[in-house]
């Protein structure tokens, strides 16, 4: 049997799905860190986004080698990481947390342009419970958010946005904040009603979900 979560430790690649299902109304999650000091070919990108794939939502794809079709994906980039934190759920929830490379070479240099601090960790974090209301609930923060891996590696600002499914499935995005000025976002799947995103002394409450940041990694809580 097929764990709900599949973990590639060599290549830092994650996929989180809530099921199995022979109809193929699962929801998946992926998430490519690139867990090596460099990116050396095809086959070991260094990084990339976060992508949402089930419920009918636009499949994401690449186009002349740069522009992306459509298709939902969060905007907060992970490059060349060393993975520092994980946890896992039967239900295919999880955290993951991560720190880049020393003397990684970012494709634009955003480190040395004063862009971002690729210094800061990074995470994202697949909730699957439902206690925040939504089907599925994904939240991100690091160094490089509003930003967009592309095609073999370029970097640029993100210009993805919320996408519409089958059934009236759609995702919203809303940018939060975390403690120390940390920028992040959470989306949220859903059909129907939408739950609303409320922050609280540097905690994030969707539904009867809270989501809090102490740094390193992304918390989920109650």
């Amino acid at each position: 049997m097929f764990p709900r979560v599949l973990n590639d430790t060599g290549a830092g690649y994650y996929v989180f799905r809530n099921g199995w299902s022979d109809a193929g109304n699962d929801i998946v999650v992926s998430l490519l860190i690139g867990a090596h000091p460099a990116s050396s070919g095809r086959g070991m990108a260094g990084g990339g986004n976060p992508y949402v794939f089930g419920k009918g939502l636009p499949c994401p794809g690449f186009q002349d080698n740069s522009a992306r079709l459509p298709g939902y994906m969060l905007p907060v980039a992970f490059h060349s990481s060393c993975v520092t934190y994980s946890k896992f759920e039967a239900d295919g929830s999880g955290v993951v947390a991560c720190r880049q490379y020393p003397g990684y070479k970012d494709p634009k240099r955003l480190d040395k342009a004063g862009a971002v601090d690729v210094t800061q960790a990074a995470s994202m974090a697949v909730d699957y419970s439902g206690v925040s209301g939504a089907e599925l609930l994904c939240a991100g923060v690091g160094p490089r958010v509003d930003w967009e891996v592309q095609y073999w590696m370029n970097v640029d600002k993100a210009k993805g946005g919320d996408v519409t499914g089958n059934d009236g499935y759609t995702t919203k995005t809303t940018p939060v904040m975390f403690p120390n000025n940390r920028k992040g976002y959470v989306v949220t799947l859903q059909k129907g009603a939408v739950p609303d995103v409320n922050e609280d002394a540097g905690r994030v409450r969707v539904g009867k979900r809270v989501i809090s940041f102490d740094g390193e990694k992304l918390i989920l809580g109650n």
